[in-house]
């Protein structure tokens, strides 16, 4: 029943964001954390374009960055349940690759908790584009 509390919370609409969304990092190995953090530190660093989304962000990475991004995501997927998670990856050569983070409202408010260092780490020329 305790499994059920936190996908009960994320459909309330008097729930805080912080109670409708949560991040259950004990779901994933030691491993899994660390290989976490390191992905998010290449990543973040290489975003080249950041949009805001009504539902959620949106993050335009190099193509090359589809291994990481598509085994960061397998990652983050297993703990932040409630989101979901696009990537998008257009005709190559020279085609963008896009991850979209979305979810029900609020899931902003969520997203710029959790995603603080990532966002703190990007580029400012990703962050200047979505102005």
């Amino acid at each position: 029943m305790k499994t059920m509390i936190p996908i009960l919370l994320a459909l309330s609409t008097s729930a805080s964001a912080a109670e409708r969304f949560t991040c259950n990092l004990s779901v994933l190995t030691k491993a899994e954390r660390a290989r976490d953090h390191e992905l998010m530190m290449i990543l973040s660093v290489s975003v080249l374009e950041k949009k805001d989304l009504p539902d959620g962000y949106a993050f335009r990475f190099d193509a090359g960055k589809l291994p990481n991004l598509a085994e960061w995501i397998n990652i983050v997927a297993k703990c932040c349940q409630p989101l979901t998670y696009r990537i998008e990856l257009g005709p190559q050569p020279g085609g963008a690759l896009w991850a979209r983070f979305t979810g029900a409202e609020g899931v902003k408010e969520f997203l710029d908790g959790e995603m603080d260092e990532f966002f703190r780490r990007m580029p400012a020329s990703a962050t200047a584009r979505a102005q």
